[in-house]
């Protein structure tokens, strides 16, 4: 099952690593324990956990309490709980593990942590309904454990399934989910006795502004945009922006060196609801309709599965962000540049509430579900440009081609694999190049701004990509250097040139 993670807070990018000498460890050999210990399988281990779990919170508030202290500490920028590091933390003196066994067996205990070194309590924070980590009662007895499956999500309340909610529902009251933790690695020590854990990916929350202003855009693309406005081809063009960007080149000064301070960066996304949950993975195998992508072979999900409205609902509850990864190719590195974006759905969504279910025979007091429906979502811009997430770094011509092109992933955790992506790339004339110096505007010997192919040196370019069996495309698109960063003004702003992959639309800015 594909799965998202959810951020709430911006840090700055971090390996941290719960280290082999702290209560994060996580021993996989067990003196009284290992040798009778079985093999089984990572849903069997989940929901064994989720019982073992479900009856424990049903039975102590101080453990409630725990889980909700770790929750709030958001380790990873989420509310999670690895379970790895916190397993050996003391609730009244009593190891948190320990306790679990008081509600289980050392046996099923020891079986679980081989089957899932990632395991993971996660609590919800559900914005449509204000449910938050500090709003969790934790005098509520009744706060159910609840685990994904293929028929929906199953609420266990003091070890038993009390009912199964359909895909496509969500809750408005707190849960614990057992889940995967997908933002750490697990690594073995040099005895193999000990697996720790390394945390993956940058942590980041975003809230969405709608106008592009002089603030996202920045200074370089705003005087670029004075000298370089008009629609026509000549030395006016907008095509020509990047020139002064780089190389500081005008219309009266034909002749600059590049500016290696100079990145290109996500300046905002929006993702189309209606689009996200109808693609098919299988249209990376060949041009979309109306996509003029030269793509000889593109990247490829491993499940060639099909989105469902069901689908999207339920990763709003199950691990409450969307993890989108885009893939830079460029012609001076043998793989992609790879740059993670994480948002929440309220971040990305505006929702309407469909229908309620009350499921009173449930627990002792009312609590409902809404199913939502999302061909009624509404798309929000989402500003991104203060994050400078990285699109690809400084555009130097004198090494790189006159093409980018960027893949848009879903990203889910699974069995990595290589696939292998071929693009076109076209050089700039030598003679318009010297190293550090450019002569000219555009690409061609007039300092006209069309870009020509047949002026310039094409090559076909190869790229190994490794990455997740159960990724999934959200599309492909090209940047050209002599593509517009700017294409008008209004008295709401500029407008800015932006590209779509058919579900994810996005702007570049530079800084």
């Amino acid at each position: 099952m594909n799965t998202f993670q959810k951020f709430l807070t911006l840090t700055a990018l971090f390996a941290l690593f719960f280290s082999c000498d702290t209560d994060g460890d996580f021993p996989i050999t067990d003196q009284d324990g290992a040798s009778r210990t079985e093999i089984i399988g990572r849903d069997v281990a989940i929901k064994n956990f989720a019982v073992v779990l479900s009856r424990t919170v049903y039975a102590r508030q101080d453990v409630r309490e725990f889980l909700k202290t770790e929750a709030a500490k958001k380790f990873d920028g989420n509310t999670d709980i690895l379970y790895g590091a916190v397993k050996n933390l003391e609730i009244n003196e009593v190891p948190f593990r320990d306790i679990l066994m008081a509600y289980s067996t050392e046996k099923e205990i020891i079986e679980i942590e081989r089957a899932v070194p990632e395991l993971n309590i996660f609590i919800p924070e559900i914005a449509i309904f204000d449910i938050t980590v500090d709003n969790l009662d934790c005098a509520d007895s009744q706060i159910p454990v609840a685990v994904f499956n293929d028929n929906g999500t199953d609420l266990f309340l003091n070890g038993k399934v009390e009912i199964t909610i359909p895909k496509g529902e969500l809750p408005d009251f707190h849960s614990f989910v057992v889940n995967e933790n997908n933002f750490v690695k697990v690594y073995t020590d040099s005895n193999n006795d000990y697996l720790c854990y390394k945390l993956l990916s940058t942590t980041t929350g975003f809230k969405s502004q709608a106008v592009c202003n002089d603030n996202l855009i920045g200074d370089k693309a705003l005087k670029a945009f004075e000298y370089f406005c008009k629609t026509d081809e000549s030395c006016n063009s907008q095509k020509l922006q990047r020139d002064y960007i780089y190389y500081g080149i005008t219309p009266d000064n034909e002749t600059g060196q590049i500016n290696y301070g100079v990145s290109e960066y996500l300046g905002f996304l929006e993702v189309d609801p209606k689009a996200f949950f109808s693609v098919k993975s299988e249209w990376a195998d060949k041009d979309r309709p109306g996509n003029a992508l030269e793509i000889i072979k593109a990247p490829v999900s491993g499940k060639g599965k099909s989105f469902t409205k069901e689908y999207l609902v339920s990763k709003i509850w199950s691990q409450g962000v969307f993890t989108f990864r885009f893939e830079v190719f460029n012609s001076t590195n043998s793989a992609p540049l790879v740059s993670i974006v994480n948002l929440y759905p309220e971040d990305l969504w505006d929702f309407n509430l469909i229908k309620k279910y009350g499921h009173g025979t449930l627990l002792s007091r009312s609590k409902s579900t809404y199913k939502i429906d999302p061909e009624q979502f509404t798309a929000k811009r989402v500003d991104l440009g203060s994050r400078e997430i990285s699109l690809g770094g400084k555009w130097d011509l004198s090494q790189e081609a006159l093409e980018r092109y960027i893949s848009v992933f879903e990203e889910n955790p699974g069995k990595k694999r290589e696939y292998r992506s071929i693009y076109k790339m076209s050089y700039l004339n030598p003679a318009k190049i010297n190293g550090a110096i450019k002569y000219g505007l555009g690409t061609n010997t007039e300092a006209y701004p069309v870009f020509e192919p047949e002026a310039s040196t094409e090559l076909m370019k190869t790229f190994n990509v490794y990455r997740s069996e159960d990724d999934d495309i959200l599309g492909n698109v090209k940047v050209c250097f002599y593509d517009p960063l700017l294409l008008g003004k209004t008295d709401d702003g500029y407008i800015v040139q932006s590209y779509n992959t058919g579900v994810v639309n996005f702007g570049i800015m530079v800084k």
